[in-house]
């Protein structure tokens, strides 16, 4: 039904009822569309945030555990044994016996050497340490790029639920105050505020959902998140592909956490080896002989030598088990290099076919020209509240398309373990020099 409005001359005023319901409508669109604004605080960048995380109480928790992991793996490395210092006093019995005091030292040495195998096991074992806290620490910047972004599009997604509401609130005042005059049916105004109490109930879930997005954030953060726009980083353009999933294969941060653990039992299988070699310990010192009487203490000295021969522990034990510690290292860098390339491959090709947003419309002109139709009788209000509808899923498929670019930029950046923008990658540039060891 079209509404045919005449000038209504029942009001105190002489105006027309057409003027009334385009002041109504304007006057609510505008506010609609500029309202939020008038509330948006500063915009928040995501890498404040990103930063707020790593230097937050958790993020330095997380430093503390890491620092403290690595000191432990180089602290595990074997240390030559201790000296043993031997006091001896010797006294035979009978009239003929005679007394001996001795002071020496003995030390073993292990005639492999592995006490520098297994100093290069610890520093294998710290660089593993650190490849380890590395990935923690691209995992906490991926999960807050991951929660800011969810906070970007529920924020988004609740400014486009308020404009879209505003405008119906607009044609419910409007049919409202016609229906009062007589110049509409109450069907028409029961009709339209159907619609706007259909609308209330998904723009609340929205306005909830960007609270809940916007207190993920504030978990990572530590901080609370204004309610303003979210400035996220721009997107990079893509590289080759196969140079992406090749510099995956490489610089991931999980492979490179096994490779660097692999090269670790590497090194203590070697240790091994060389503490299966016989040890030598080395005894001397001085002594003192006395006669039965007590007298003519006479000084002189001992040395002595033992060598351990290897016939019953080789060490197999330890050996058996860093070979099948390595044959499952090996079993698991083969699977994370297939899981590896299979997901960078998809995010890949999920950014580089990822759907361009659709041209953006004016939504004030084609509103507003909906509007002066429908008051001029041209046009039903269904198809004004079918307009408000198509207006909001435009806006909204807008939006939907700039997420799946954005979440497929981001998932593989998080899949190589290194992000395109300089000042990101620059939070994983700073690694203790161990690392390059």
């Amino acid at each position: 039904m079209v509404w045919p409005l005449p000038c209504v001359r029942s009001w105190p005023t002489t105006m027309c009822s057409r003027e009334v319901g385009r002041l109504l409508l304007g006057s609510l669109t505008v506010a609609a569309l500029v309202g939020p604004a008038g509330h948006a605080a500063a915009p928040t960048s995501e890498l404040r945030l990103v930063e707020a995380a790593l230097a937050g109480s958790a993020g330095q928790a997380r430093v503390a555990a890491d620092d403290a992991a690595a000191a432990a793996a180089q602290a595990l490395g074997r240390r030559p044994s201790n000296p043993v210092l031997d006091l001896r006093h010797e006294q035979a019995n009978g009239p003929a016996g005679a007394s001996t005091d001795v002071v020496g030292a003995a030390w073993t040495l292990g005639l492999g050497l592995p006490v520098l195998a297994e100093q290069q096991a610890a520093d294998k074992r710290e660089v593993a340490a650190w490849s380890a806290a590395r990935a923690r620490r691209i995992e906490t910047i991926c999960g807050v790029r991951e929660a800011t972004l969810e906070a970007w599009r529920a924020h988004a997604q609740a400014s486009l639920a308020s404009a879209a509401h505003g405008r119906l609130e607009g044609v419910a005042k409007t049919t409202a105050a016609l229906s009062e005059v007589g110049e509409l049916s109450q069907h028409e105004h029961a009709r339209t505020a159907l619609a706007l109490a259909a609308h209330q109930a998904e723009r609340d879930q929205a306005t909830a959902a960007a609270h809940m997005a916007a207190a993920r954030v504030e978990a990572w953060t530590g901080q609370p998140l204004a309610p303003g726009e979210l400035v996220l980083l721009p997107l990079s353009p893509l590289p080759d592909e196969e140079e992406t999933v090749s510099r995956a294969v490489s610089t991931a941060p999980r492979i490179a956490g096994l490779r660097a653990e692999r090269a670790a039992v590497e090194a203590e299988q070697a240790a091994a080896r060389r503490a299966a070699l016989p040890e030598l310990t080395v005894a001397g010192g001085g002594r003192w002989d006395a006669l039965p009487d007590g007298s003519a203490r006479t000084p002189g000295f001992e040395v002595g030598a033992a060598l351990e021969l290897p016939v019953f522990d080789r060490n197999q034990s330890e050996r058996s088990a860093l070979a099948a510690r390595l044959a499952a290292l090996d079993a698991a860098l083969a699977r994370e290099r297939a899981t590896v390339e299979a997901g960078v491959r998809a995010h890949w090709r999920t950014a580089a076919t990822a759907p361009a947003a659709p041209p953006a419309l004016d939504e004030n002109a084609l509103w507003q020209s909906a509007v002066d139709r429908t008051l001029a009788g041209e046009e039903s209000l269904e198809a004004l509240l079918g307009l408000a509808r198509d207006l909001e899923a435009a806006a909204a498929a807008q939006l939907d398309a700039e997420l799946r670019q954005r979440a497929a930029h981001l998932a593989l950046s998080c899949a190589l373990g290194a992000f395109p923008q300089p000042a990101l990658q620059a939070l994983l540039t700073a690694a203790p020099p161990e690392v390059s060891r």
